[in-house]
């Protein structure tokens, strides 16, 4: 077995909550529209908003267009004032994180998300990550080949040297046909008992 030297994490939905539905919960109270109504405007838009093709202000003109409805957004970021509000770390996996750290992993972080959220992060701080890899940087998401490979660059490790946990099975396959080692997020000790698998000990 490979020697394991970089350990990598999706962000929500490992590091933190998916805050998806409660994003969507805002978003529908602050534009004053049903759930229901919203969703499916939201969704088709938010593939080209999450890989950067559009910025935040035509992304809620062209829900508000769809919806026949005045954008009431401005010039602020709706979805980072969203974000701030829902946003709920999973402490344990963070100190399973910091716990990597002190043994000399690699750290990374590769996550399906948009630019304010990603702008949320980096504001932060808490984490001492080697790579950072977000789908609004790098123009691809999650299963995509391409945004895999651009975490092993970051890193500078070869596939078989690194592990990567998302809480989706299809990023996770994804990962796997990239080569690296990877797994389904269920919860902080079976994230602790499948690391030992790979003799990565914390």
């Amino acid at each position: 077995m490979p020697k394991i030297k970089a350990v990598t994490f999706d962000w929500g939905g490992v590091l933190a909550d998916n805050v998806f539905n409660d994003l969507l919960n805002f978003y529908s109270s602050f534009l004053q529209v049903d759930i229901d109504r919203l969703r499916p405007v939201y969704e088709k838009y938010y593939h080209d908003f999450l890989v950067n093709r559009i910025k935040e202000p035509d992304f809620w003109n062209n829900i508000c267009r769809d919806l026949q409805k005045s954008n009431p957004v401005g010039n602020g970021s709706l979805m980072r004032a969203a974000f701030v509000q829902a946003y709920k770390p999973h402490n344990r996996v963070i100190e399973l994180v910091i716990r990597l750290e002190k043994k000399g992993y690699l750290l990374g972080l590769l996550s399906d998300a948009e630019a304010p959220a990603a702008k949320f992060f980096f504001d932060q701080d808490y984490l001492h990550f080697d790579a950072v890899v977000f789908s609004s940087m790098v123009g691809y998401e999650k299963p995509e080949q391409k945004i895999y490979r651009l975490l092993l660059d970051e890193l500078g490790t070869k596939p078989e040297e690194t592990i990567f946990i998302d809480d989706l099975e299809e990023n996770v396959q994804g990962a796997r046909q990239a080569g690296l080692a990877s797994f389904r997020f269920l919860n902080p000790e079976q994230v602790q008992a499948e690391l030992a698998k790979f003799g990565v000990e914390i």
